[in-house]
């Protein structure tokens, strides 16, 4: 029967960021660090999805849930590592911003599948995205129907196909149709815990780079010169730290609700835990470095002033 694998080194160990630190051109700069601890946590996010539902460390959990979560932290650490690659010279953020909004989303869903507060909550994820693959497959039929011929041999690809991904998800089209519509991402991430900052930042403001609203190209795309007229921005657009920073916290986070959710006491559970929480505590204390050292305002300060202040 396969097992969590045993050993310290299998679970990722925690980057040795000396290297790192020779690379910090300026103390209110350590994004090489945080790049680091960043890409540690798509490695342990890997690691955790690579991990078999038959281990006989894994709590009973169905099939479809654990695959569901399986998925979801294969995505992260899958574009967490995109990321690396775009940004290991500091540069590509107009990149990276639309793929950081998706892991962010990502992690915020499978906290919200493993809190599962109403118990419906992964019959909504899954019922989410196949009540539009139904849909393309009634109006494909639907057409055939009104055009009065048979399905094209490439329709009935397409239907088949639709069928087949529904079957995996061990709902009927009708349950899929019924069920009630996934809640929003405003609620969702109410739901785990993330305040209205969190939200209206990560989320809604995030979504400018995904969408390339007015405000997105002019912080990506559109550079004024002295003139005043707005010329096309060259590849010259950082990788800020908060990116590196924030997926790095929400990603760790993830994966310690996963390990209670997953797993039972283990000592490699334990390991993995520990190793979770060390980076957690090493990346937000670097990043307050950063913040600290870059405008002489302290971290505390900078926020955590109160509306009266």
């Amino acid at each position: 029967m396969p097992e969590i694998p045993s050993a310290l080194s299998v679970i990722p160990e925690l980057p040795d960021i000396k290297d790192a630190e020779q690379n910090i051109d300026h103390p209110g700069d350590h994004r090489p660090v945080l790049f680091e601890y960043y890409r540690y946590a798509g490695l342990m996010a890997n690691f955790a999805a690579r991990i078999e539902r038959e281990s006989r460390s894994a709590n009973p959990i169905g099939e479809v849930e654990w695959t569901v979560l399986r998925g979801l932290l294969n995505r992260v650490s899958k574009l967490v590592l995109v990321n690396v690659k775009l940004s290991h010279d500091g540069y590509s953020g107009e990149g990276t911003t639309i793929i950081d909004r998706s892991i962010f989303e990502s992690a915020c869903k499978a906290l919200w599948l493993m809190n599962g507060k109403n118990g419906d909550e992964f019959q909504k994820y899954l019922a989410d995205g196949l009540k539009q693959e139904i849909e393309f497959s009634e109006y494909v039929k639907s057409t055939a129907q009104t055009e009065r011929r048979q399905l094209t041999e490439f329709e009935q690809r397409l239907v088949s196909r639709v069928d087949n991904t529904v079957a995996t998800s061990k709902l009927s089209h009708d349950q899929v149709k019924a069920t009630r519509k996934i809640d929003n991402l405003k609620a969702i991430t109410e739901s785990i815990g993330l305040n209205d900052l969190t939200y209206m930042v990560a989320m809604k403001l995030g979504s400018h780079a995904v969408h390339g609203t007015w405000p997105a190209l002019l912080s990506h795309y559109l550079q004024r010169d002295e003139d005043g007229i707005f010329r096309a921005r060259d590849a010259d657009c950082e990788t800020g730290d908060i990116q590196y920073v924030s997926i790095t916290q929400i990603t760790l986070n993830t994966l310690k609700r996963w390990c209670d959710w997953a797993l039972s006491p283990s000592p490699e559970r334990k390991l993995f835990m520990q190793r979770l929480d060390y980076a957690k505590a090493l990346s937000w204390e670097c990043y307050k470095k950063s913040v600290d050292n870059r405008d002489g305002q302290s971290f505390r300060d900078r926020f955590q002033k109160t509306p009266d202040n």
